[in-house]
């Protein structure tokens, strides 16, 4: 469970590239409402938890796209809202090869 906890971790592109970011989730209460940040490298992509129908009701919520340079990176997400409550059952955080 995601809550106002600051997650990070260390990644690395090996080459410069386009991403399209997105987000998998799902929440055990209708309440568990609430925006996020997600800050890839220096650009920050906002999001907000759309209630599901229960923990196993896993949603995908498309978060934009993003460019990365070659070298390593931090990805950040934060709930600042969230005041230490349960904001969302994360499962994953997924950069997908954008499109040209």
């Amino acid at each position: 469970t995601f809550s106002s906890r600051l997650s990070s971790c260390s990644n690395r592109a090996n080459a410069p590239a386009d991403f399209t970011v997105s987000l998998t989730f799902s929440t055990a209460t209708p309440d568990q409402t609430g925006s996020y940040q997600l800050k890839i490298g220096d650009q920050t992509l906002n999001g907000k938890v759309t209630p599901t129908s229960g923990v196993k009701d896993m949603q995908q919520a498309d978060l934009g796209r993003i460019t990365l340079p070659a070298g390593e990176f931090q990805m950040q997400l934060s709930a600042p809202d969230a005041q230490g409550q349960p904001l969302m059952n994360l499962f994953e955080i997924n950069l997908a090869p954008a499109p040209k």
